[in-house]
């Protein structure tokens, strides 16, 4: 049944004429996205809609992250149900009754859920920045459809992990306002190695805490998340001995254990005493990366509206805003269990799992950062929880210089350098690896504030990198989306006028070299099981793997994200989507645009957005409305309406298409966040919305209910 609109504001499309190139593509990418799923899903997956993989738990469900993003942004109604079969199948296989669905052939195969959340079997994988990953697709549901009961409860349950309102998982602290482990879930925090059965794929199943401990400290597909090994018999290693080897100082257990032995392990009391050392600095107290949690609890309120959400995620980014305070302005990654900064370190600020010291330093983190920031600031419109990133990226750019080739490099982690043991020299903490400062995390901002400072940051990194080409467009999955945001920036800073058609185009050639990949690939079901990895392993170099299972997914969605809604995509990490507006299809009574209709976000301003709305059907009336931010968050004022008009009928089509047309203008008051829109075949409007930006608490409501 269409929805009721006679209460809405309406704009009726007048300006009859061909469609521009990026509508068409628009409407041909969506068309070709929702072939690619069909294949996907009749090749690779069950008739439950579970798929023939198995991976980390994360990894499978990052296979179909986008595709509920994609049927709330216009997708067929077959892609919503397949996101929903996937996931409700995936969590089934996955949750630890020891149902493993007969796959006992794939020995990557263990349980990682209960409840339905992570539970502790892998522990790497139960910290934010995985969690975050395998949330992506649960949190686009509330956009797809947010009147699911099963799906309301799982939010509030899930959010409830993390207030303290599941005495079996006891991850929170009130008082000291922490999370009290960077590893965590349905079954609590981590706080001992040797708590449960760890389960580590290259070691297989293991009950030795030792074992555990060893792989974390020294096995290098671990130990970027807990320290960076830095101090090393560089002579030993030019002789041709191997890899460094000699004195390692690992930053996780610093200043504690300044020098770790080789073989610590051996000696009784020494390994005892390194294993409680470990325990404490690696597992008891917070870090950065469980800001990632504030989506999970943001995601909750946008269901109910409940207050005790907001304060949670308020509660908590205030914490670690005061924290950052205190340390002059940089977050701190290591917080004990009383809320001080380095209490297991003396007060050393940096040092803890995925902090600063770690491989990745703040490239990591800064995601979560910029998660917490964006939730505080949505739920409230106040800008000032924004300061948490933004002291981020300007302490990173007060520490900068410029290269010898002129481009501005930032350092991105704090810890000991690499530097040779053999003449006795030691080792001092500093700032290191200078590298380009990426533009995801500061493209989030400037979206969030449109202000001149952000903007002027983002001006300041362009002009110091003088061999990027910014307006660039390459194919590429939206695990890489940060690349796209330069072109982006180019587009709404007037330099870069082809990017919509170009962006679209880029995603197109993308999912049609997806979907060939699928046509040619041969094997049958068994060998999928057997081979258990995608794409198939070339013949010729079977140790080759570029990519995993989750990389099979052929839907891409940052470019139509972007186009459509004018904002950065959501930060993959498990951040919410973003978006200046988004869409509802009134006869369909269903979120995303109609069929035939393409939309793009042509200018954003702090008070304004230009919007193009097009409709390619020759024959079909299509109706919409448009909403002010996707989660209501904004409210729209006046809308100016735009359009070429003349003065022959259309009865008369050689003096009509001959004539001269001059541009009108009229405007429409609406003064709240919806306004409908009509677009006869063949027509399209352009709008220019003003915009009260935050002006209103967020929420999933659909606009009809």
């Amino acid at each position: 049944m269409p929805i009721p609109t006679h209460d809405l504001p309406t704009i009726r499309a007048s300006e009859l004429g061909a469609p521009p190139s990026w509508a068409l593509l628009q409407r041909q990418l969506i068309s070709t996205m929702e072939e690619a799923a069909d294949c996907f899903v009749e090749k690779y997956c069950r008739s439950d809609l579970s798929t023939y993989y198995v991976q980390d738990v994360d990894d499978i469900y990052e296979i179909m992250h986008n595709w509920g993003l994609f049927y709330a942004l216009g997708g067929a109604d077959r892609i919503l149900d397949y996101a929903l079969g996937f996931w409700n199948a995936t969590t089934r296989y996955y949750e630890d009754t020891g149902d493993d669905g007969g796959d006992l052939r794939h020995h990557f195969y263990m349980p990682q859920l209960k409840n339905e959340f992570w539970n502790l079997n892998i522990p790497y994988n139960s910290d934010w920045f995985h969690i975050g990953e395998g949330s992506q697709s649960f949190y686009d549901f509330g956009l797809a459809d947010p009147t699911l009961e099963e799906n309301i409860r799982r939010a509030t349950r899930f959010a409830g992990l993390y207030m303290g309102e599941d005495p079996d998982a006891p991850n929170y602290d009130p008082n000291h306002r922490i999370i009290r482990s960077p590893y965590h879930g349905s079954e609590g925090p981590l706080r001992h190695a040797g708590s449960k059965v760890p389960l580590l794929h290259s070691l297989g199943e293991t009950t030795d805490d030792i074992e555990f401990v060893k792989a974390w400290l020294d096995h290098p597909n671990y130990g970027g998340f807990m320290h960076r090994s830095i101090v090393r018999d560089w002579e030993r290693w030019a002789k041709g001995d191997g890899r460094p080897v000699g004195v390692d100082t690992h930053h996780i257990l610093y200043p504690t254990i300044k020098d770790l032995e080789p073989e610590w392990w051996v000696e009784p009391k020494r390994r005892q005493a390194v294993v409680e050392v470990f325990d404490r600095m690696a597992f008891d107290g917070d870090v950065p990366e469980n800001l990632a949690a504030t989506a999970m609890v943001t995601n909750a309120y946008l269901y109910t509206g409940e207050d005790k959400y907001r304060q949670w995620v308020l509660d908590y980014v205030e914490a670690w805003l005061d924290r950052t305070r205190e340390n002059g302005g940089i977050i701190p990654d290591n917080v004990g269990p009383s809320g001080v900064i380095g209490e297991h370190r003396n007060g050393q600020w940096w040092g803890g799992v995925s902090g600063w010291a770690s491989d990745r330093g703040g490239s990591e983190f800064m995601l979560s950062v910029a998660v917490g920031a964006e939730c505080a600031h949505l739920l409230t419109g106040d800008t000032s929880y924004l300061e948490l990133l933004r002291s981020q990226i300007d302490g990173l750019l007060s520490r900068s210089k410029i290269d010898e080739d002129g481009d501005l490099l930032v350092p991105m982690r704090h810890g000991f350098a690499e530097r040779a043991v053999v003449g006795g020299t030691g080792a001092t903490a500093e700032w290191q690896e200078f590298q380009k400062l990426g533009v995801y995390e500061l493209s989030h901002l400037y979206h969030a504030t449109m202000s001149d400072t952000d903007r002027n940051t983002l001006v300041r990194l362009r002009d110091h990198d003088p061999h990027r080409d910014w307006n660039a467009v390459d194919s590429q999955r939206d695990r890489r989306s940060g690349d796209s945001e330069h072109s982006r920036f180019q587009y709404y800073d007037g330099k870069n006028p082809d990017w919509p058609l170009r962006i679209q185009s880029a995603e197109l050639r993308f999912t049609l070299a997806m979907i060939e990949a699928m046509r040619e690939d041969t094997r049958d079901v068994e060998t999928i099981i057997r081979d258990n990895h995608w794409p198939p392993l070339h013949p010729e170099y079977p140790e080759r793997r570029d990519y995993g299972c989750e990389a099979a997914n052929p839907i891409v969605m940052k470019g139509l994200a972007q186009v459509t809604t004018g904002a950065p995509q959501n930060i993959y990490n498990g951040g919410l989507q973003r978006g200046s507006v988004r869409y509802f299809d009134v006869d369909r009574a269903r979120p995303g645009l109609p069929p035939d209709v393409s939309a793009l976000v042509s200018k954003l301003e702090s008070t304004a957005t230009g919007l193009e709305l097009v409709n390619i059907s020759t024959t079909a009336t299509r109706r919409l409305i448009v909403q002010a931010g996707v989660f209501g968050e904004h409210e729209f004022t006046d809308v100016k309406i735009l359009e070429r008009t003349g003065t022959a009928s259309n009865l008369d089509p050689l003096g009509w298409l001959g004539e001269s047309k001059t541009v009108s203008e009229r405007v429409v008051r609406v003064g709240g966040r919806h306004f409908a829109v009509e677009l006869p075949p063949s027509t399209s409007v352009r709008i220019e919305a003003g915009v009260r930006r935050f002006a209103n608490r967020p929420g999933y409501a659909l606009p009809w209910k």
